[in-house]
């Protein structure tokens, strides 16, 4: 995948919680005859993506998958004092795995939420 296509994944992966609280402040606001905004709609699809690579990864590789939420901070909020390559440290360290194989699980990540989202439509690669 091209860099520009990681640069959104990882963009979206790190607005995940943000993009859940708008989802649910959205559902809860609409009524049954207003039109659904494209922003939602959008939000909505990027997290179906992350989802399912997040779902896929928990069957496959548990490890992979732990990364993956504490990296991003998918179930709590990341601490504001803890860089992200001091965070790529302590998962290195807590994970019993080399920094270097945790950037390519990244990679891999990314590749598969670009894939995710191109199935759900909000990602057009052509």
């Amino acid at each position: 995948m091209d860099s520009d296509a990681r640069r959104l994944a990882d963009k979206e992966a790190r607005e995940y919680r943000d993009s859940l609280q708008f989802i649910r402040g959205y559902e809860a606001a609409i009524t049954s005859e207003g039109e659904i905004s494209q922003k939602y709609l959008t939000r909505r699809r990027w997290v179906w993506a992350i989802e399912q690579v997040r779902c896929r990864l928990s069957v496959y590789s548990p490890q992979k998958e732990r990364f993956f939420s504490e990296y991003y901070g998918l179930d709590k909020p990341l601490s504001a004092r803890e860089k992200r390559n001091n965070r790529m440290i302590r998962l290195s360290m807590e994970l019993y795995t080399g920094q270097s194989t945790l950037y390519k699980w990244k990679e891999q990540i990314l590749d598969e939420i670009i894939l995710a989202a191109t199935q759900a439509g909000v990602y057009h690669p052509f």
